[in-house]
């Protein structure tokens, strides 16, 4: 069952993912509050990503799976946590980062 449902998310992190220069993301949320896939700029909650290029603010939890575009981060205040480098410009909080070369 588990994973069932961490292979529907990544192909649904995949589905939306895009280049830095078009952000795309499904936003369930609520003024800015809940469940954010994709590339979303700001959200309050859980935000699922294949790729940091837009993000500009995070409160509560970000996972990325993939390193950012060049010269993309934002601030997160939570949790972050991501495979390469977290894309980040500041953070208030906890991060896990998986090191290169695993």
């Amino acid at each position: 069952m588990f994973m069932r449902f961490f292979t529907l998310l990544l192909l649904l992190l995949l589905a939306v993912s895009s280049p830095a220069s078009a952000q795309e993301s499904l936003d369930l949320t609520l003024n800015g509050v809940g469940l954010s896939i994709g590339d979303s700029e700001q959200v309050i909650g859980l935000r699922l990503n294949y790729r940091d290029g837009a993000m500009q603010k995070v409160t509560g939890i970000n996972a990325t799976i993939w390193m950012p575009y060049k010269n993309r981060g934002g601030d997160v205040h939570g949790l972050a946590w991501g495979l390469g480098e977290i894309s980040r410009e500041s953070w208030l909080g906890v991060w896990a980062q998986v090191p290169d070369g695993i």
